[in-house]
């Protein structure tokens, strides 16, 4: 520790233990076996600023390392600071697929939290980029009500290896509806930004016809929420029956 009234540092390491970050995280209480930062804080005027310049992690779910930039809103005051202003970088080393909703903040909306946690089912996530700047209050930027889209940064990078995703998860359909088929072997980028999500350049297969190769898959969801409208495009290579079984359902 180093600190006065203006402000302080200090190194934090937590071995095999757990950390809490209530109203952040679905699960607030995360086991790591390692968590290792440095911050930094400065108090002038009432308003507060807080680094950690590298925060690194690992557990059985997710290794990686990200950089925070906080500050409370400018010229408030009070309960008014808050929650204030964020610049979030980092790279996720590796992750487990399935297990990445864990670690999306609840301000992304129930919606698109339901509907990640049921289309990610597996898969192995190897170099993912992650960006998240402005106002946390507004997180992830989507459009309002009134069709405003805010200033802000809300952006995953994922590159997905060998993964089972699930478009249209059965959640979302009604009982007498046909389910869709997932794709398997899915290789490619996952990318969120802000309230939209999108995977690109990808390979894979259909659960419900394996001999049918996809290639160029590039699909687009613009916005997380009740009312799903999935873009498809891809190229399929296969027997001629399966094809067309394919693009009938």
């Amino acid at each position: 520790f180093d600190l006065d009234q203006s402000g302080g540092k200090m190194n934090l390491q937590l071995n095999k233990g757990s950390a809490e970050f209530p109203g952040v995280f679905e699960n607030p209480r995360l086991a790591f076996d390692t968590f290792q930062t440095q911050v930094d804080w400065r108090i002038q005027n009432g308003q507060i600023n807080v680094t950690l310049p590298r925060l690194r992690f690992r557990n059985d779910d997710v290794e990686g390392e990200v950089s925070i930039d906080w500050h409370t809103y400018n010229q408030a005051t009070g309960a008014e600071r808050f929650p204030g202003v964020m610049d979030l970088k980092g790279r996720i080393v590796k992750a487990r697929a399935e297990r990445g909703v864990r670690y999306l903040p609840l301000s992304i909306g129930r919606e698109a939290l339901d509907y990640i946690g049921h289309a990610v089912r597996s898969g192995d996530i190897h170099n993912a980029r992650v960006h998240i700047q402005g106002d946390l209050d507004l997180v992830p930027f989507g459009k309002n009500a009134q069709g405003v889209q805010p200033a802000g940064t809300f952006r995953f990078d994922v590159p997905l290896r060998n993964a089972e995703f699930a478009f249209v998860p059965r959640y979302l359909q009604k009982p007498s509806e046909k389910p869709w088929p997932t794709l398997q072997q899915l290789n490619g980028t996952l990318v969120f930004d802000k309230d939209s999500l999108s995977v690109l350049n990808a390979t894979g297969r259909f659960s419900t016809s394996a001999d049918v190769a996809i290639h160029n898959l590039a699909a687009h969801i613009p916005k997380l929420g009740d009312d799903l409208v999935v873009g498809l495009a891809a190229q399929l290579r296969g027997p001629l029956d399966q094809t067309l079984q394919v693009t009938n359902q």
